[in-house]
Parts: structure tokens; C-alpha cells; sequence
């Protein structure tokens, strides 16, 4: 059997944090039976993991904060990003190091800034998209050749914490080789630290409507960019296809 890692009291208190946030009737929704006795004092990474399918309420914003910290505490300081010091495109985000101690906690830290993107069938309507009162930020091309077609909007409702996007002009990617990916910048927290959108795939005419929900919340977005990254999309993007940008009072 594994040695069980010796987490430190700010860890420690860190789970204790997001179990007693977790109650009894959001356990119930669920499923720890695929946890092996060594992942079982993972508890709470799992529990977060698993919150991403599910339509519980969003984590506190004080937890997910603690997250980013704790995050960025085991980030190499040797390669950390200088604010606006790269001119490459690889200078944005690719100084991100996932440097820890279990794979589980980097879900953890993932999930609590992630959010889930997904994909409208083409006859049903997005949900209360009518209801939005949101500001409608129109998309511009992003300096990778593949996106000087595109055209659309994003409509953002920062009451509710989420929004829409609608594009056109892409081309259409192969899902087994790459996809596109949709990041949200916070501007209250660091440009390191993007919120991961999701991806997903252009299958015809170059179009696609999607309904962005966000379980974590996204106090300020600051700046909506689609990039093209391989298939399954990345935690950290080297930000050197970017095909699309949408930016609030551009």
C-alpha cells in the first residue's frame, strides 16, 4: 500500500472547510464508491470532482479564494509570470504549473475554477436565454489565422454568473486531433489564473450556440478568448492559437 501523504494544518483545515460546505443532502447526490481506501482522505477533491456534473450550488467565493492560494503557493517562482513582461504568446499562461503533491488536489483546484460549457442541440432554445439581462460583447479575431472569419457575441449576465455564447466563421476541427476551448478572465483575481470554459467542437457551417454555466463565481469578466487546443482541451494553455476574444467595453 502507498504511504498516505502528511498534509499540513492549513490543507487540513482547508478540507474540514469544504467537507462541512458539502451537508448531508449534497453528499447523497455523490457517488464515493469508486474510491479506493487510499483515496478516501481525498475526500473532498473527489467530492468536488464529482460536483461538476451535478447542479448543486455554487462553492463559496471565500473557499474557492483559499484554493487559488494554496494553488498558487506550489507554483514554480522561478517561472511565474512576470505581469506584462513576455511579449510571446507562450508568456501568458504557460508559466501555470500543476506542481502537486497528488493529482487529486489538482482536480480540486480545476474544479473550483472551472466552469461547464455545453453544447445546444441545434431545435431547443437555450434555457431562459430570454430571461438574460446581460451585456452583449460582440467577438472579435484573434491573431491566429484561423479565426479572422469569425463573428458573434457573447451575452453576459454578471447578476447571474453566467451567459451565451453564438459564433460563426471557424472551421471545422477535427475532435480526435484538437478543440476549441473557452477561457473567462476575472478581472478581481490574477491573469494567471483563467477560468476554464470548457471545449468543444465546430461540426458544421462554421457555427456554434452555447450555453455557458458557471458553478464557481465570476465576479468581474474582464475578457472571453477561444483558443484551439488538442483534443480533450488543457488545464494551461500556452495561448499561442487564439482564434476569438470578446471584451466588455471594447
Amino acid at each position: 500500500m502507498t504511504q498516505k501523504p502528511n498534509h499540513g494544518p492549513d490543507r487540513v483545515e482547508l478540507d474540514d472547510e469544504l467537507l462541512s460546505w458539502l451537508t448531508q443532502d449534497k453528499r447523497k447526490t455523490l457517488d464515493f464508491d469508486s474510491l479506493d481506501e487510499e483515496q478516501r482522505e481525498l475526500e473532498a477533491a473527489a467530492a468536488l470532482y464529482a460536483l461538476g456534473s451535478t447542479d448543486i450550488e455554487p462553492m463559496p467565493a471565500h473557499l474557492q479564494d483559499k484554493l487559488v492560494a494554496l494553488a498558487d503557493q506550489h507554483l514554480d517562482p522561478a517561472k511565474a509570470l512576470p505581469a506584462a513582461s513576455k511579449p510571446k504568446p507562450e508568456g501568458w499562461w504557460s508559466s501555470l504549473k500543476l506542481a502537486w503533491g497528488t493529482a487529486a488536489f489538482a482536480t480540486l483546484a480545476a474544479v473550483a475554477l472551472g466552469v461547464r460549457l455545453v453544447s445546444l442541440p441545434v431545435a431547443e432554445a437555450p434555457p431562459k436565454l430570454a430571461d438574460l439581462i446581460g451585456t452583449h460583447i460582440p467577438l472579435q479575431p484573434g491573431p491566429d489565422q484561423a479565426g479572422q472569419g469569425v463573428r458573434g457575441e457573447v451575452i453576459w449576465d454578471a447578476q447571474r454568473g453566467g451567459g451565451y455564447l453564438k459564433l460563426a466563421g471557424l472551421p471545422v476541427n477535427d475532435p480526435q486531433r484538437e478543440q476549441y476551448q473557452l477561457w473567462i478572465f476575472d478581472g478581481t483575481r490574477d491573469e494567471r489564473y483563467p477560468v476554464d470554459g470548457g471545449v468543444f467542437n465546430i461540426v458544421r457551417n462554421g457555427e456554434a450556440e452555447l450555453w455557458i454555466r458557471v458553478p464557481v463565481p465570476v465576479r468581474q469578466a474582464a475578457l472571453f478568448a477561444v483558443t484551439v487546443e488538442k483534443a480533450g482541451g488543457t488545464v494551461v494553455s500556452d495561448r499561442g492559437r487564439i482564434v476569438a476574444i470578446a471584451k466588455p467595453g471594447a
